[in-house]
């Protein structure tokens, strides 16, 4: 099976599940859930047991993804109004996070001991960020408290931005034996990456939409071509800062974060074509982490990778989110709440294929990208199973009180 036809094959699998999506949403199925399994399924197609994880198709498919990803999450959040706005989150992103980073690699040294630090950090900080879209029926629901779901969808719309730097300083360092770089030009290089970026993102981020909102107040663009300027200006983030030397993913994150839009209607225009662009590429990874990434790794799925990959799921994340939420005037069923839908996913495996590509192919390698793979699949099903009954249960509690 060519590339061509498998991508053919699962854009006929999206257009199925679109025809059921929202009966199967109701039973709690979801989009991760439906394309894994039909992936895992598909994985003894002649044609896609020849497929690689570092297929280019692929690849790119996944680049443009998390460009996509980074830039529409970011852009949902107002900088101006953030650290007025958003106490919980702040808390989350600036105290959780960096706990759950921390407390991620010591354990993994515990159950890795032979490995390399920036290799065990690179597994930790992989599986910090959260991607509510896996909990979805969370962000949605009625039921649970609008600050709990805009603390939940807050955190994983920034949270994967900020842990890009240091998961590219670690895999920089790790490169520096196989590669050009040394102890001399590593740190003008990591400078460059992580500085040139956030510029020419902001600078494309700010004076993109100062342009999109000129030409929405002289009624020169129509409402179509607003959402793809929107995510052409992502692209072209990305891009520049690829040409110039810099990092495009940090480029294209910044880029979200400064992007103003004076309209609501265009912001939730660009939302929307965001929306679709990258719905069905994130589907088609979770299709490929099923068809590709788990067949190659099962025979890694030892004991201690399973261990790993059940903490990092749950106490590695829920504690540092409970002692971080000490102070916050929320129940303590909420904490508890919010500490328990920190889902794994697309950015995870996003950031594995990146990692993939740059570190060299030895077993002690697999057995992390191992690890970072099978806790992507446990939180597909695990949080998503119980994202309805969960959200319902504290809705009743909250009613209760």
């Amino acid at each position: 099976m060519e590339t061509i036809v498998l991508i053919a094959f699962i854009f006929l699998l999206l257009f199925i599940y679109g025809l059921f999506s929202q009966r199967l949403n109701s039973l709690s199925i979801s989009g991760p859930m439906v394309f894994t399994v039909l992936g895992l399924l598909s994985s003894k197609l002649e044609g896609i047991q020849a497929l690689n994880i570092d297929n280019e198709s692929l690849t790119l498919i996944g680049q443009i993804a998390l460009i996509a990803i980074l830039f529409t999450d970011a852009s949902n959040i107002s900088l101006k109004d953030f650290f007025k706005v958003y106490k919980t989150p702040i808390r989350l992103l600036f105290i959780g996070l960096p706990l759950t980073m921390i407390v991620g690699t010591l354990t993994a040294k515990l159950f890795f001991p032979g490995y390399d630090w920036l290799l065990l950090a690179v597994l930790a900080f992989i599986l910090s960020p959260t991607d509510a879209a896996l909990g979805q029926a969370v962000v949605q629901s009625e039921m649970v408290p609008k600050k709990i779901r805009e603390s939940i969808n807050v955190e994983s719309g920034l949270n994967d931005g900020l842990v890009l730097p240091p998961i590219l300083i670690c895999l920089a360092m790790l490169q520096e034996p196989a590669t050009d770089l040394n102890s001399a030009n590593l740190l003008p290089y990591i400078a460059k990456q992580l500085l040139l970026a956030p510029l020419v993102g902001s600078i494309t981020g700010w004076g993109g939409s100062k342009l999109i909102n000129w030409s929405v107040r002289k009624r020169l663009s129509d409402h179509l071509f607003q959402g793809i300027s929107i995510v052409a200006l992502a692209i072209v983030s990305y891009v520049l800062a690829e040409h110039l030397g810099g990092n495009g993913y940090i480029s294209a994150f910044v880029s979200g974060l400064f992007f103003n839009a004076d309209s609501k209607k265009v912001f939730e225009t660009g939302q929307e074509f965001g929306e679709y662009l990258s719905q069905p590429l994130v589907l088609f990874v979770f299709f490929v982490l099923g068809a590709i990434m788990l067949p190659h790794y099962w025979d890694y799925f030892t004991l201690e990778v399973v261990i790993y990959a059940l903490l990092s799921l749950t106490v590695l994340r829920m504690i540092p989110v409970i002692i971080c939420l000490n102070r916050d005037k929320i129940t303590f069923k909420e904490k508890v709440f919010i500490a328990w839908f920190g889902p794994r996913g697309i950015a995870s495996i996003l950031y594995f294929l990146l990692a993939f590509n740059m570190l060299p192919t030895d077993p002690g390698n697999e057995t992390i990208f191992a690890t970072i793979i099978l806790t992507v699949t446990l939180s597909i099903f695990m949080h998503g199973i119980t994202a309805v009954p969960y959200s319902n249960w504290l809705g009743k509690q909250t009613k209760a009180k």
